[in-house]
């Protein structure tokens, strides 16, 4: 799509992690260098993560973005989220906007200037202190989380494979799971439905943009625009994933889900 559309316009691209997941990143980086253009990995949900033995974060990307927030299976106390970039510039950049674009009112020798300036529009990013505390004791148990992750979706796979209506994805020990994502086949919606009356809680986490009033009205685009998204949208499912999930409770869900498939859909 950015080969075909490659324009002037065209200044940064951001390559979107879903679910615990990586895409092709050395695709990505062949698209970046060929149009020069930045390259943003937008890496919310995967912090530990590995890309063909390397972390991420660490490879070929201008700019990863991570976030600190219970979709990461952490238990937090902010939406907090950091910037890694081996730019100078950009790191500048980002250190200016967190806190309202507002030169420091004093140096690294504690003199005083009460003089301030707003040098652009920024807003107000930055943590407090006991935030910055909390998350940075759970950035430390991320790989704890990443195992216990991916014990639930191998216990997922084991009971859900081969049930009818229902497809689970196979398992990667690179994937992160933060999400574990099924497809229904059948009535989606009422397949929920009845996982709610069960007590199961489930998740439609992303809507195509295109689908969205302000994406559909400004760029005029048709419900069938993107038919592959759209597709793809009507089936697919959150099963619940966090790490305190416990076993007997991932086998109750997928019993339950037996049972409705078999009776139901």
């Amino acid at each position: 799509y950015l080969e075909v559309n490659n324009s002037k316009k065209l200044r940064a691209v951001i390559g979107t992690f879903v679910g615990g997941e990586i895409p092709d990143l050395n695709r990505l980086y062949e698209i970046g260098k060929k149009y020069n253009v930045t390259i943003i990995e937008d890496a919310l949900n995967t912090i530990g993560a590995f890309y063909n033995d390397n972390l991420v974060g660490n490879i070929g990307a201008d700019m990863t973005v991570f976030a600190m927030n219970p979709s990461n299976g952490k238990s937090t106390v902010s939406n907090a989220g950091f910037i890694v970039t081996n730019n100078e510039e950009l790191a500048n950049r980002a250190r200016l906007l967190r806190t309202h674009a507002i030169n420091s009112s004093f140096d690294s020798f504690g003199n005083l200037d009460y003089i301030y300036d707003v040098v652009d529009i920024g807003h107000k990013y930055d943590m407090t202190d006991l935030e910055a505390a909390f998350n940075l004791a759970q950035f430390y148990k991320a790989n704890t989380f990443i195992e216990r992750r991916q014990e639930i979706a191998e216990l997922y796979i084991q009971n859900l494979t081969g049930i009818k209506h229902i497809t689970v994805p196979e398992f990667n020990e690179d994937h992160l799971y933060t999400q574990f994502i099924v497809k229904v086949d059948k009535n989606r919606d009422g397949f929920a439905r009845e996982l709610k009356k069960e007590g199961i809680n489930t998740g439609l986490t992303y809507i195509p943009l295109h689908l969205l009033t302000y994406y559909k009205q400004k760029y005029k685009l048709k419900i069938t625009a993107y038919g592959n998204a759209l597709n793809t949208y009507g089936q697919i499912l959150s099963l619940p994933m966090y790490p305190s999930l416990s076993n007997e409770e991932v086998i109750y869900i997928c019993d339950t889900i037996k049972q409705i498939a078999k009776e139901w859909i």
